[in-house]
């Protein structure tokens, strides 16, 4: 395989940051019991069971979408904080339904369409870790769509809970080069674009400047598995901010 850099390229200069007071994370510590997604929902629900001795307050974890041959669909990173597992409990947690535009449904539950039914493996990623910033904003859910003003520029700019060196370590960790490109000699920089809405969600996420499609797609699903963020301030109130994200690739 070749030996490749992936690197975000920010506004300045990079910020070199220690994680050594990291959780370990036991892979075990918190599993998925139970996944429900019907053809027409548009949130799926994980029952996660907590394992371990001590409240789960945060957790992060990868979901992996496959069809019913075992082939590779999707994959997807979730944050969920305020969460609140005791012991040896098991909570429901609510994700955005894998393709709900077109109908499709987990395959132990209630299918429209044979060929659009899916299985999914969890794998937890870190749980009560220094990756979620107990200094962070809290930013209640509000499924709203907002309107109004979207601004480029605003006094307090918006960014990743934990700042700049902990979203270049999430991007890292999360970033994979693409297979189907290993061969060739692709180099260059995509740009993703997003607006960062007044409770810290992203939407509108498109790729502003392309790579290569394969790149591109890479780029777009690491932004899509983002937490949500520390929403940008004009005037000391919350805005709707675009955003944009060079990330580069290059041997």
């Amino acid at each position: 395989m070749k030996h490749f850099f992936l690197l975000l390229s920010m506004v300045v200069f990079c910020i070199q940051a220690s994680f050594a007071n990291d959780t370990a994370c036991d892979s075990m510590a918190v599993t998925m019991v139970r996944y429900e997604q019907n053809w027409d929902d548009t949130e799926g629900t994980l029952s996660l069971r907590n394992h371990t001795k001590q409240t789960i307050c945060n957790v992060r974890f990868r979901l992996c979408y496959f069809d019913m041959s075992g082939t590779l669909l999707d994959y997807k990173d979730y944050c969920k904080t305020d969460i609140d597992i005791s012991p040896s409990m098991t909570r429901q947690v609510d994700i955005p339904a894998f393709e709900a535009r077109r109908n499709y449904s987990y395959y132990k539950s209630t299918s429209l369409y044979e060929d659009r039914r899916f299985k999914i493996t969890f794998k937890l990623l870190e749980y009560n870790g220094s990756y979620f910033s107990k200094t962070t904003e809290k930013i209640p859910y509000d499924s709203t769509k907002w309107e109004g003003q979207i601004y480029d520029v605003v006094e307090q700019m918006p960014h990743f809970p934990g700042g700049q060196s902990a979203m270049m370590r999430y991007i890292n960790e999360n970033l994979r080069y693409p297979e189907e490109a290993e061969q060739s000699d692709v180099v260059g920089r995509a740009v993703v674009s997003f607006i960062v809405e007044p409770d810290g969600a992203l939407s509108d996420i498109e790729i502003k400047r392309s790579l290569d499609p394969a790149f591109d797609r890479m780029a777009l699903l690491v932004v899509q598995g983002m937490p949500r963020w520390v929403p940008g301030k004009q005037d000391g109130k919350p805005v709707r901010v675009r955003y944009n994200i060079p990330v580069s690739f290059r041997y």
